[in-house]
């Protein structure tokens, strides 16, 4: 028999969870998309990220370490500013 307490941390975890959505105009192609999922996918604390080409629009979805201003900052370095939603 598990413990009352075995699925609370998974449920703390997602209340943490941040999501946010920006517009990124210069996506223009599956390699934009691949480029701003792999490289924001590496920050700690980032749990996903969905980009769409067609829609030019972004889904991060995070928990502390990672901030908004950190995964803007690091839109903008790699050369695909976003724009809040």
């Amino acid at each position: 028999m598990g413990h009352a307490h075995d699925n609370e941390l998974p449920r703390s975890k997602e209340i943490n969870i941040t999501t946010s959505t920006y517009n990124i105009p210069t996506v223009n192609c599956d390699h934009c998309k691949i480029t701003i999922e792999q490289k924001v996918g590496e920050l700690a604390g980032v749990a996903s990220v969905n980009v769409d080409v067609e829609t030019k629009q972004a889904v991060f979805k995070y928990n502390p370490p990672a901030t908004k201003s950190e995964i803007e900052t690091l839109l903008s370095k790699i050369g695909h500013p976003p724009v809040e939603d």
